[in-house]
């Protein structure tokens, strides 16, 4: 017996918005911020890089916050020239006519989720799920983990649609059927 899809997790951007965020800008102004307490580092992985090099710097609590507010900023300013993604919008609206639960999972800000589902008239999903909305971030498990537990779920129930391999690891991590698009 099949069983039935109830939760569609879905990336966002690259999956259901295209921003073109300027990284090497990002990096740049990464690097200003962590030159003032003597730390060089080229930001590879960017979001890894922030949190291991800002826990080096103890007596500055806030600075890993700082250094995700950049990332924010370009994040943000990015929509002005982003664009759909035609094909993961209208998998979108396929499932949510259908009446399946969507999840956006992303390591963008939630903010600009928001911002971009408003910019293209894409319905609100059931929940966003941004990088400061959990504590650890795909492909780790618990950044969908916990919302299955949640919500009764099984891995079988749910299934994981984005554009990179982070998606794929995703699902491998929580036994969910991952499509790349």
């Amino acid at each position: 017996m099949k069983t039935e899809l109830k939760v569609i997790f879905f990336d966002f951007d690259g999956t259901l918005v295209n921003l073109p965020i300027d990284y090497e800008k990002v990096r740049e102004e990464l690097k200003e911020l962590f030159s003032e307490y003597k730390i060089v580092s080229e930001f590879r992985p960017l979001l890894a890089s922030i949190e291991e090099l800002s826990k080096k710097v103890p007596k500055e609590p806030n600075l890993e916050k700082r250094a995700l507010s950049i990332l924010d900023k370009f994040e943000i300013e990015s929509l002005e020239n982003a664009t759909p993604n035609q094909p993961g919008i209208d998998m979108y609206l396929k499932f949510k006519k259908e009446g399946k639960t969507i999840v956006i999972v992303t390591r963008n800000c939630h903010l600009v989720v928001e911002m971009a589902l408003n910019k293209f008239n894409i319905p609100m999903p059931k929940m966003i799920l941004g990088r400061d909305d959990v504590d650890y971030v795909k492909p780790d498990e618990r950044h969908i983990g916990n919302v299955m537990k949640t919500l009764r779920i099984k891995p079988e129930e749910c299934m994981i649609i984005g554009d990179s391999d982070i998606d794929i690891e995703l699902g491998k991590r929580t036994h969910v059927k991952a499509v790349k698009i």
